[in-house]
């Protein structure tokens, strides 16, 4: 060991002293949003931001040598990646690096290594030569290190998300170094991109039609994606076949800029008359989600149990191990441990949305 610190004594006083040094730009801020086209739906932000956990901005690694394994090192920086919103996405972002002007030991002969969470990114098992790194495309200047997108999960009312990296420098194994006795810098500034500015436009259609709609595609041919809930159910006139004839649900479609189906629902409808002749029932429009049998199927009994005043009038709702429901004359909603949701009446209309998303409503 005493002849290894000897000999790196000895090459560093013939061919110079070599300094790798690490900046954080600062924290970059990227705002995203699902914009809305029409009036009645809501718009969603999200943000993705850079931290770091470092004492300062930087790390400098003094006296570096040439290795072949810079993971080895215990000087790395250490930033994270976070980003939140109100609605479940994915918000992609790019690492990139600027080399500082000035540097004087060329990319050629540095290494960078990358660990995400605790392990090494794939392709950087041996790091990568800086000189290999291609240009950014969204940050002019900067080259590309890595690119990867935050997927967004439930934390209480938002969706969050955080990845943690390792950024390591090292001279590589095989490099040709100068050999005048100087000080040589390798410095370079590390920046979080969002590498998109906005996830989608998202509209949203209410749908009375006993034609079979799926996630995925495009409402059916024929199908009235209408504006608002009550242009929806005055369309039940057809499907019943009696002039001005309603009923007190309806499906709710979101869908994206190619019109396509992203997520259904079942809404229901307690008007100020059925909660006034059924005590314990809150008027207004409640939404069941469809096709989810993991926290869906909870959420919608508490949804069904919040709109039929379960609390004080437990009677009017029946559960089993896969099944819970509440009944008013004129109106029940069902909800299937497997993913089914429905609201229906006792004339045998209903609309519901199945396991797999495809929804329909329907009358006899």
């Amino acid at each position: 060991m005493l002849d290894k610190v000897k000999s790196n004594e000895t090459l560093l006083s013939i061919i110079g002293i070599f300094v790798l040094i690490i900046l954080v730009v600062g924290i970059t801020y990227a705002g995203f949003s699902k914009t809305s086209s029409g009036g009645n739906n809501s718009i969603s932000s999200g943000t993705i931001t850079m931290s770091f956990q470092e004492p300062s901005n930087n790390v400098v690694i003094s006296n570096a040598m040439p290795t072949s394994n810079g993971y080895s090192s215990a000087i790395h920086f250490d930033f994270s990646v976070s980003g939140s919103a109100k609605v479940q996405i994915t918000l992609p972002y790019e690492i990139t690096i600027t080399e500082k002007s000035g540097n004087t030991l060329a990319a050629s002969n540095v290494r960078i290594g990358l660990k995400k969470n605790g392990s090494i990114v794939t392709g950087f098992e041996s790091g990568k030569l800086a000189s290999t790194l291609t240009s950014s495309t969204v940050r002019n200047g900067s080259k590309t290190l890595y690119i990867d997108g935050l997927i967004l999960a439930q934390t209480g009312s938002n969706y969050t998300k955080t990845d943690n990296y390792q950024l390591f420098l090292w001279i590589d194994s095989s490099a040709v170094l100068p050999n005048d006795g100087t000080t040589k810098y390798y410095s370079v500034l590390v920046n979080i991109n969002a590498t998109v500015g906005a996830i989608g436009v998202v509209t949203t259609k209410y749908v009375v039609s006993n034609t079979m709609m799926n996630i995925g595609s495009a409402l059916p041919s024929g199908v009235n994606g209408r504006s608002t809930p009550e242009l929806a159910m005055a369309d039940w006139a057809s499907i019943i076949g009696t002039p001005g004839a309603t009923r007190p649900f309806y499906l709710r479609h979101v869908l994206n800029n190619s019109n396509e189906i992203e997520e259904s629902y079942v809404e229901f409808v307690v008007t100020e008359d059925m909660a006034n002749a059924n005590s314990g029932m809150v008027a207004g429009t409640y939404s069941l989600k469809g096709g989810d049998s993991g926290a869906s199927y909870t959420t919608n009994i508490d949804t069904i149990k919040a709109a039929f005043g379960y609390s004080t009038n437990p009677s009017r709702c029946t559960s089993g191990g896969t099944y819970f429901s509440c009944s008013v004359s004129g109106l029940d909603a069902y909800v299937i441990g497997s993913g089914y949701v429905y609201a229906y009446d006792p004339g045998y209309y209903y609309c519901t949305v199945d396991s797999g998303g495809s929804s329909r409503c329907y009358g006899n």
